[in-house]
């Protein structure tokens, strides 16, 4: 079974304008695929720079990852905010 690996936002914004931010990606999802959940593509789609720029970002995830649902088994946490809980909830769902 491959691995399901969440990269974080600043990484796939960075992915076309730096070879070496790229490379190192392309590196890691020789290990596995591309995963992403709710707070992570709703962090991009705030990141994006227009409504068509938004659109590419948003079309882009859907295909290009597998969407880990939220896990609400997972208790929310004073310490972090509400968006690191559901990451750390959907990764850990996943194994």
């Amino acid at each position: 079974m491959r691995r399901i690996l969440l990269v974080d936002n600043s990484v796939l914004q960075r992915v076309q304008r730096s070879a070496p931010v790229a490379s190192a990606l392309v590196e890691l999802l020789e290990h596995g695929d591309l995963g992403g959940c709710l707070p992570q593509i709703l962090e991009e789609g705030y990141s994006a720079r227009s409504a068509s720029d938004h659109e590419a970002l948003i079309d882009a995830s859907s295909r290009a990852r597998i969407f880990l649902a939220p896990d609400a088994r997972s208790p929310p946490s004073r310490s972090t905010s509400s968006a690191d809980c559901s990451t750390r909830a959907s990764a850990a769902r996943s194994g």
